[in-house]
């Protein structure tokens, strides 16, 4: 029996790029899927298109909502797929792509989630260069900034995701990432080499607005700082894997922790506000507790 795959597009006002999305998905030669549309209540011609192809959807909405990760979210709790991604509605999946994901998952039993390779395209569709993804560790983490690997590309359990939650709905830029780190604290995912989606790069995309990148960069450190500190409180990881995890992040996201810093400064608060000072300080009280310990 092959596993059913569920997947979620959020849609909000990218008519220009809805309708190749959906084909992406309607045209897999895997039978066992289901596809959730959770549209925002768009204004362009995005709901004429959704209609187009409502005979071929699972389910689908238009209504005003709180955003994209509580669309995705509304898209998981509707779902009752084996295994679940979602697909952004400017981008798509390749051929093959589902029929792949079953057979790896089957392949490896004990694997909870995947990542493949993810194809940039431009605006037009046209290829700009392939990400492929590495062996995950907790250095892809610490590094996200060029260790990065693809949401478009990346598919779980519903047993991991019913273990770990939903999407953080607070967060708008990094909540792929906090839910990535959140699975990777129960199973390493296997990586490979297939193409298995397309991520659009346009102007109007949130990945590429130079305003926002600010706000995506403070989102990541938000999430590694808030990992590090639960890490250390749950004992996930010895304290060399801890202290190379702060280096790592702290020397990759230099200039946001630069910039922490100075605003406590500048704010004439104390600096022990910060977070990197606080889980220096969890750190280092850890290390006396095993000191007296041992």
């Amino acid at each position: 029996m092959h596993p059913k795959i569920s997947i979620i597009t959020p849609s909000f006002n990218q008519a220009q790029f809805l309708e190749r999305t959906i084909q992406s998905v309607i045209t897999q030669d895997y039978s066992n899927y289901e596809y959730i549309v959770i549209d925002g209540s768009s204004t362009d011609e995005s709901v004429e298109i959704i209609k187009k192809y409502e005979d071929k959807l699972t389910y689908w909405v238009s209504e005003k909502d709180e955003g994209q990760s509580y669309a995705i979210n509304k898209g998981f709790r509707k779902a009752k797929g084996d295994i679940l991604c979602w697909i952004n509605s400017d981008d798509c999946l390749k051929p093959g792509a589902l029929s792949c994901v079953a057979q790896q998952l089957k392949n490896y039993q004990d694997c909870l989630w995947l990542v493949g390779a993810c194809e940039l395209i431009d605006e037009l569709g046209n290829p700009i260069d392939i990400r492929k993804v590495n062996a995950i560790s907790l250095s892809t983490f610490a590094s996200w900034n060029t260790k990065w690997f693809t949401q478009q590309s990346t598919f779980w359990t519903r047993t991991l995701l019913d273990k770990v939650g939903q999407l953080n709905e607070s967060l708008h830029y990094a909540m792929d990432y906090d839910l990535w780190l959140r699975m990777f604290t129960e199973s390493n995912p296997i990586a490979i080499s297939q193409v298995l989606a397309q991520y659009r790069f346009h102007s109007d995309a949130k990945c590429v607005k130079d305003k926002d990148k600010d706000k995506q960069l403070i989102e990541v450190t938000e999430v590694i700082d808030k990992f590090i500190e639960e890490s250390l409180i749950l004992n996930r990881y010895n304290l060399d894997e801890i202290m190379n995890l702060i280096k790592e992040s702290r020397l990759n996201y230099a200039a946001v922790y630069s910039a922490e810093i100075l605003h406590y400064k500048s704010k004439l608060s104390s600096i022990e506000d910060s977070r990197t000072y606080k889980i220096l300080k969890m750190l280092s009280n850890l290390k006396e507790t095993l000191r007296r310990k041992f």
